[in-house]
């Protein structure tokens, strides 16, 4: 087969544009010219030049190259997840608990005063979270997102993205039984390197108070401002049975956690993105790398 040029890349386009998931989309354009060719470039600059022309969403040569090879790998194949750790009891907020805590009267910026350098880039704060080479799922907005390898993420400015899935994909999508695609799912988090306790109510420094406390329960490495109202505190997770993670969790939900977080593929506030709503930094106020790997 010829190399494809970009008289198909239009009709392929022309495919991309019409209704539905993007990413959906690509995966059946690609699974269709493979079954037509082996030329592998050729299939992934056919898509290039496609993608180039949907301006809904951006779709870098990595990501499609992404797609066609995992396609040519196996298409149907899909990857277990880990064993379910049982969801945390129901635990109503404790008012009297909440004001023991809040107490103790900690601060915001004393949490920047214990708080090491942060690095001034999104990519920078990613890379000292992480050994090896991780699959993140990035996302631009809520539902614009992608996953790449670290390594990937750490050559872009990545200050305009708020989201970030705290714990590492197997891969960068999933196909399931029944022949659909998943771009985020629980299924495909490798495993909980981090729990993410965040706080809707209270002031930052009572947040910052309560984030502190359970950081004397479980080691506390990162605090991210929403750019909005809350605290995100990361707490390192994948030292822990799923047992512990659990227990620990309830305690948090006791204090007025957000129970969202539990799920493992969650998304969470960038550290040094920028919050798309109140156009605010996602500042990281505390950050505590040795935490994330030796306890």
């Amino acid at each position: 087969m010829a190399r494809l040029k970009h008289p198909l890349a239009k009709a392929v386009a022309q495919a991309m544009r019409t209704p539905g998931n993007f990413h959906a989309k690509v995966r059946m354009v690609a699974s269709h010219l493979l079954r037509h060719t082996d030329d592998e470039e050729a299939v992934i600059e056919c898509l290039y030049a496609a993608a180039s022309k949907v301006k809904r969403r951006r779709m870098s040569r990595s990501e499609i190259t992404n797609v066609v090879r995992w396609l040519k790998e196996g298409p149907g194949r899909s990857v277990p997840g880990e064993r379910k750790a049982r969801a945390p009891k129901e635990r109503p907020v404790d008012p009297a608990f909440v004001a023991e805590v809040d107490a103790i009267g900690w601060s915001v910026e004393k949490m920047r005063a214990k708080s090491e350098p942060v690095p001034e880039s999104p990519s920078e704060v990613l890379a000292s979270l992480y050994k090896d080479d991780p699959w993140l799922c990035v996302g631009w907005r809520v539902h614009e997102f992608t996953s790449r390898r670290l390594s990937e993420w750490q050559s872009m400015d990545l200050s305009g993205y708020e989201r970030v899935c705290p714990n590492p994909f197997r891969e960068p999508f999933l196909t399931k039984e029944d022949g659909s695609t998943s771009f985020k799912c629980n299924e495909l988090v490798h495993y909980r390197k981090y729990l993410i306790i965040e706080f809707d109510e209270g002031t930052h420094d009572q947040q910052a108070t309560r984030l502190g406390w359970l950081g004397k329960r479980f080691p506390m490495v990162m605090v991210v401002d929403s750019g909005n109202t809350s605290l995100h505190g990361w707490f390192r997770a994948d030292h822990a049975s799923l047992t512990r993670q659990r227990l620990f969790f309830e305690v948090a939900l006791s204090l007025g956690a957000d129970r969202a977080m539990w799920t493992i593929s969650q998304f969470s506030r960038l550290p040094a993105g920028t919050n798309a709503a109140t156009g605010r930094k996602q500042e990281v106020v505390f950050l505590h790398t040795p935490n994330a790997f030796v306890i």
